[in-house]
């Protein structure tokens, strides 16, 4: 009697140990995601820690930017956040704020999550992320084709005059952040003025002009490319 049940221990024993030696042999996931292409041969020895496959998460999405430590007096999290891939947008809110910044460029990295049911978007993709702030700060805003860049100093041309005949005078400005075909000027330039938006750079100070803005293109905040 002893002997059947040391030999039923012992086959237990067995089977334990087989069972644990089938779940070394399993791979699982440590969470649901979308996995890619296969990195082994079937039937390869495998070693531990060698790649597989990669999984990744791809809802909810997490994306990263860096923002200039000026950012930081108006950054919190839960802000929202937008991500722009070709014409595609997706929203979501900030979720991690990183507690130190780069000590070579000072700015400070930012991750946001929104979500992703269809699965459009897909890790390691180009991006542009807005972050919205909630503070309305009203600025001075130009089109992007008003300004001349040089090496000296950045300028545009302003319209003097009433009524015609009308003339420029260039004016250097410090312009800010870029926002669509639209340029912040923070100095130089006050509300009420006129600018010449296309060919300034023909211009020279003092030079007569004819106002026409039947073929001036539209400056748009979200420009869209046309489908052609």
């Amino acid at each position: 009697m002893q002997a059947a049940q040391a030999r039923a221990q012992q086959a237990r024993a067995a089977v334990t140990g087989l069972r644990a030696l089938i779940a070394k042999k399993t791979l699982r996931a440590p969470f649901a995601g979308r996995i890619g292409i296969r990195q082994v041969e079937l039937g390869q020895v495998v070693a531990a820690g060698a790649p597989v496959a990669s999984l990744q998460t791809v809802d909810p999405m997490q994306v990263e930017v860096t923002l200039p430590q000026r950012a930081l007096e108006g950054l919190e999290l839960g802000q929202r956040v937008r991500v722009t891939v070709g014409q595609q947008t997706a929203k979501g809110r900030v979720t991690t704020i990183n507690p130190e910044l780069d000590s070579s460029t000072r700015n400070v990295r930012v991750r946001a999550t929104l979500a992703n049911t269809d699965g459009s978007l897909l890790p390691g993709m180009a991006a542009s992320v807005d972050v919205y702030s909630g503070a309305q700060d009203p600025v001075r805003v130009v089109p992007a084709s008003s300004i001349i860049y040089a090496p000296y100093g950045d300028s545009v041309f302003v319209i003097k005059g009433e009524q015609a005949p009308f003339t420029v005078e260039q004016r250097f400005v410090r312009i800010g952040d870029r926002r669509g075909d639209f340029v912040s000027v923070l100095k130089g330039l006050d509300a009420k003025e006129t600018v010449v938006s296309t060919g300034a750079f023909k211009l020279k100070n003092g030079m007569t002009v004819v106002v026409d803005n039947k073929l001036a293109p539209r400056a748009e905040l979200e420009p869209q490319p046309e489908n052609r």
